[in-house]
């Protein structure tokens, strides 16, 4: 291993009148800019944090360079002796804020996205800013929200102005068909008023502890390097020195700043996040007659049609006193008025008298921006570009990005004592594109498939005048197992898994949080065209499981514990640098570890189903495991009177979690061996120790110079002698070591492939390597679990494990054929003892592996 490691040291250096950017930690409240000068745009707020250098690996070291990883890293320190209040401090990502200092973050918009996000962050401690210029602002918007969002968001159901339960989908034809038959009678579609949501949203986040700015932003200078701050000006209207059109120029230093200004997103603008394909929405609100009113009283309607929109669709969705009446499109945006003329005529005996007492207008995007993310600054809602194409829909969308994001910050900031950059926000976009990713995918298919012609959407209104088409419409439940079954969801939700080895006799209740289930009648549609298109799904499938379990886990950055000498020189760790593996494809990471027997651990390429109670150690372990890493955990064997973990462990994800009354039902699959390098404690009471791991490479420069050809030699040894041994098994009736003659070599190695199909084997770079690899796991399968506890307990690469199980099984064939032929009548004993010598290396408490020795 090459290079250097080393620890960050903390440097504090006092600031001088040219140096310091800031004013005195005091002064954390937005305030007008100072006298024009070079520096005078920082003067109004402090940042208060500690200066990092930039920690980590910067490379692999050698292995014959073993001193350098052991003496370990010390941190070194400049003396001040003055004051953090007169000290220049830089903030670096991952230091702690100095006692007294919280992570400052800026959300710029007012809708769902930012009050969402502002009420998130406040509610968690964060230090929150939330800029809206226009507190009754009316957007044009359909108003439609699902009926989960009142759940989700805590939302009063008097902000709710109509309740629907029945949808008109009327085609270009004119042909009507009544959708909302199948709705229960607690279902329904919520119809709101933008100003009466948004500002419920505000003014919850301020009563969170969220400062609320009235303000104009003008514009935000970007962090010349690391820790610096985000310095946002603003026109302030509340300022009673200002004048009340116009406002008070202010400035703010902030942190993080999350974009949520909407389409025409200024924040995009500074970060050079990229433009984006957009629609025009139109809208006028309409007063019509109290009789005309009543038959809207809890219905909507849905027009489609050329003539309203050529892409699109246009609505009449009814408000507290009054109709919306709207249309929008992206080719022919300068023909909105004639759409929108189109809708009027179309539903003119409806609406008919009615008097326009607003009307607007609002761009619409049609598709993410091609930067969502750049350093500490993220964009969401329809700023990022997360409205639904087909339905349109980005309320509950633009909220829910918005408190996904938030939370992302709360967790990676430790609830804003930890300093964040751009890593740590790109874990928010994973998480949300693997989980709405395929939807925005299969809706964008819809629209081009449905929204052509006439004969199309005449088609689709068609469509929906099925009962089935309903039912997984408006149902959860219809909906759910459907999407399930296109969209399997990932670690930490309940969904059907393929049969597992140990599955229990009784089937778990599966409990799910509510899911997502809008009014839109492209939802079955949705999945209809999926299965057939997308072949049931499993691309997108695919996609949303790239950023899952052991992905989660590989992505976070690799540590280098201050006490590595200790760790080399204890005996009981036992560890050899020679057999690391390269730190740069390879780094010490900590991880979630629970110990398990043999028989109930999931080799690699294996699914194992197992059965905790709630609260227990391997629930906890489990929870953790989820919530910190993706669902990924180690599983180590548990050796009975062991006073420290083996020297590894195996590698597995939660594929499926379910309850039943008091008991968790969970489906773990193996996907990849580590390597235990800090053993000497066990896990402590609650099974969640993070103790300091590494990733077996399976392909390492052992397998690379030695060649493929090499590789596969010895896969088809190990595959013959894994034949002749099972039938020396039949004739002898001695299955000590496990029973090879059960099922061919090849047939288990083909199960494993297909578990592992959507896998990086770790250092598989290439797909013909991947058939050794998972060959020499599958291998392991059929032994008995004393010998599949050697192999757990002490991992190799592919090419060590696959000669190793060449050696065993020309011992075990010896033994076999000397019993066949007469002449070692012990041949049973002496392979069961053979195979049972690998448990006792974990036996004695005071002496160390007696398998190995030091360096």
């Amino acid at each position: 291993m090459s290079g250097v490691m080393a620890m960050p040291s903390l440097v504090v250096q006092s600031a001088t009148p040219l140096q310091s950017r800031v004013a005195a930690p005091a002064a954390l409240a937005p305030s007008a800019p100072a006298p024009a000068s070079g520096l005078s745009s920082f003067s109004g707020i402090a940042v208060a944090a500690t200066a990092a250098a930039a920690a980590g690996v910067a490379g692999a070291v050698r292995r014959s360079k073993r001193s350098t990883l052991a003496k370990g890293v010390k941190v070194s320190a400049v003396k001040n002796h003055r004051s953090l209040r007169d000290a220049k401090v830089v903030v670096c990502a991952g230091v702690n804020f100095p006692e007294g200092r919280k992570l400052r973050v800026a959300v710029v918009g007012g809708g769902p996205a930012g009050a969402s996000a502002a009420d998130q962050l406040a509610k968690d401690g964060v230090e929150t800013y939330l800029i809206e210029r226009k507190m009754d602002n009316c957007k044009p918007c359909g108003g439609a929200i699902p009926l989960c969002m009142i759940d989700e968001f805590d939302l009063p159901k008097n902000i709710v102005d109509r309740q629907v339960r029945k949808m008109t989908m009327i085609s270009p034809t004119n042909k009507e068909v009544q959708i909302g038959q199948t709705l229960k009678d607690d279902e329904y579609i919520g119809m709101v008023r933008r100003e009466v949501l948004d500002d419920f949203l505000r003014q919850r986040a301020k009563k969170n502890g969220a400062t609320l700015i009235n303000g104009l932003f003008l514009g935000m200078t970007l962090p010349e390097k690391k820790g610096d701050s985000y310095v946002l000006t603003y026109n302030d209207y509340e300022d009673e020195q200002g004048n009340a059109r116009k406002g008070v120029k202010k400035s703010l230093e902030v942190d993080v700043v999350i974009g949520a200004d909407g389409a025409n997103s200024r924040v995009a603008k500074d970060i050079e996040a990229g433009d984006y394909e957009y629609a025009i929405a139109f809208q006028e609100r309409m007063k019509i007659p109290e009789q005309k009113m009543d038959y809207y009283k809890d219905r909507a309607e849905m027009y489609v049609g050329e003539d309203v929109s050529p892409d699109f669709y246009a609505w009449v969705f009814p408000k507290c006193d009054h109709v919306a009446v709207g249309t929008g499109t992206v080719v022919d945006k300068k023909g909105i008025q004639r759409y929108q003329q189109g809708i009027r005529d179309r539903a003119a005996t409806r609406i008919d008298g009615g008097e326009i007492i607003r009307v607007e207008a609002r761009p619409i995007p049609e598709h993410p921006r091609p930067w969502r993310v750049k350093d500490r600054a993220i964009l969401v809602g329809d700023a990022a570009g997360y409205v639904t194409k087909c339905s349109g829909e980005g309320i509950y969308f633009a909220a829910k990005s918005g408190r996904m994001c938030a939370e992302t910050i709360v967790k990676n900031s430790k609830q804003g004592v930890r300093m964040i950059d751009e890593a740590d926000l790109m874990e928010h976009l994973r998480e949300w594109d693997g989980k709405y990713g395929p939807t925005y995918l299969v809706l964008d298919l819809l629209q081009k498939v449905f929204y052509t012609s006439d004969a199309a959407r005449e088609s689709f209104v068609e469509l929906c005048e099925e009962e089935y088409v309903q039912k997984v419409t408006f149902w959860p439940s219809a909906q759910v197992a459907m999407l399930a079954e296109l969209f399997p969801p990932g670690p930490g939700t309940a969904s059907p898994a393929r049969p597992a080895s140990t599955a229990t006799a009784a089937t778990p209740k599966v409990v799910s949080p509510r899911p997502y289930h809008g009014w839109q009648l492209c939802t079955p549609v949705m999945c209809l065209v999926a299965a057939r298109a997308a072949g049931r799904g499993k691309r997108a499938q695919r996609r949303a499981q790239a950023q899952r379990g052991v992905d989660v886990w590989r992505s976070l950055p690799g540590e280098i514990p201050k006490n590595m000498d200790v760790i080399l020189r204890n005996r009981y760790n036992d560890v050899v640098l020679e057999e690391l593996d390269d730190l740069d494809l390879s780094p010490f990471r900590t991880l979630a570890v629970i110990r398990l027997p043999i028989q109930w651990v999931p080799q690699v390429g294996q699914l194992r189903r197992q059965v905790f109670r709630q609260g227990s150690t391997q629930h906890l372990a489990l929870k953790f495991a989820l919530e910190e890493h993706g669902g990924f955990l180690g599983i180590a064997v548990d050796i009975p009177q062991a006073t420290y973990l083996p020297r590894g462990c195996v590698g597995a994800e939660v594929v499926q979690l379910s309850f039943e009354e008091d008991l968790v039902h969970a489906t773990l699959r193996g996907v990849s061996m580590l390597r235990i390098i800090d053993r000497v404690k066990m896990p402590d009471d609650h099974g969640i120790r993070a103790p300091l791991m590494q990733e077996v490479l399976e392909y390492t420069d052992l397998e690379r110079k030695e060649g493929m050809e090499v590789l596969l030699e010895e896969t088809k040894k190990v595959e013959k002698l894994f034949v002749h041994c099972g039938q020396l098994q039949k004739e002898t009736g001695i299955f000590a070591a496990g029973d090879l003659s059960k099922t061919p070599l090849g047939t288990l190695a083909q199960a494993a492939s297909e578990n592992l199909a959507d896998v990086n084997l770790c250092g598989v770079r290439q797909e013909e390597h991947r058939g050794p690899v998972v060959a020499s796991h599958a291998a392991v399968f059929a032994f008995g679990v004393q010998k599949q506890a050697d192999f757990l307990c002490d991992p190799f690469s592919a090419l060590r494990r696959l000669r190793t199980l060449s050696r065993f099984l020309n011992l075990m064939d010896s033994y076999l054929y000397k019993t066949v032929q007469g002449n070692d009548p012990m041949g049973d004993l002496k392979l069961g003892w053979k195979t049972l010598s690998s448990l006792y290396k974990f036996n004695n408490q005071k002496t160390p592996d007696p398998m190995r020795t030091l360096a």
